[in-house]
C-alpha cells in the first residue's frame, strides 16, 4: 500500500518461458510477455471491478482509466498494449497503480 492508500502492480514471475518456440520466427519469452500482460490486464480488471480507478503512467504522462476504458487496452504475445488512435502502444513499461 502507498501513503495516500494507493496500490502498485508488481509482477510475480519476471522469468521467460523455458518452452522451445515451435515456429522459427518467433522471438524467446513471446510466451512469459504474453503470461505477464494477461496477468497484468486481470489485475487491472480486479480493481476495476473494486470501484477504483487504475493510472497508467510513464516518466512524461498519465492515463487515468476507468471500467470505460476496457476496450482500450488488450493482451497480445507482443505485451500489454493500449490503444492511442487508431494504432496500438505498448503499455509494458508503464507503472499501474490504483487508487
Amino acid at each position: 500500500m502507498l501513503s495516500d492508500g494507493g496500490e502498485h502492480w508488481t509482477p510475480r514471475d519476471t522469468g521467460t518461458d523455458t518452452r522451445e518456440s515451435k515456429m522459427v520466427h518467433e522471438k524467446p519469452g513471446t510466451f512469459a510477455r504474453w503470461a505477464e500482460a494477461r496477468k497484468k490486464l486481470a489485475w487491472i480488471s480486479a480493481r476495476w471491478a473494486e470501484g477504483r480507478t487504475v493510472y497508467l503512467s510513464t516518466v512524461y504522462r498519465c492515463w487515468k482509466l476507468g471500467p470505460k476504458h476496457a476496450e482500450n487496452l488488450k493482451a497480445t504475445r507482443s505485451g500489454l498494449l493500449m490503444r492511442s488512435g487508431k494504432s496500438w502502444v505498448t503499455a509494458d513499461g508503464c507503472a499501474v497503480r490504483a487508487v
